[in-house]
């Protein structure tokens, strides 16, 4: 395939993606945790999730949310 084909392809492929909407994307499995949970055994869930990430959820309210790449850069690797 050439590149003005994949080029038109990209372009029909957006065009179908712009047509939907966000809950058609929505992810519905990510791990919650509590705010209390302990760094150790966060790290251990945000490994697990195919994700690499948990939200952290305190009484049904989002608090916040936590990434592999936020454990990286606590380390500066």
């Amino acid at each position: 395939m050439g590149g003005r084909e994949l080029i038109r392809k990209a372009d029909r492929t957006l065009g179908e993606l712009m047509s939907m909407n966000v809950l058609d994307f929505t992810v519905r499995d990510i791990p919650m945790l509590d705010p209390d949970t302990s760094i150790s055994e966060a790290w251990e869930t945000v490994k697990r999730s195919s994700y690499g990430s948990a939200l952290v959820v305190k009484s049904y309210s989002l608090e916040g949310f936590i990434t592999e790449m936020d454990f990286l850069k606590a380390v500066e690797v």
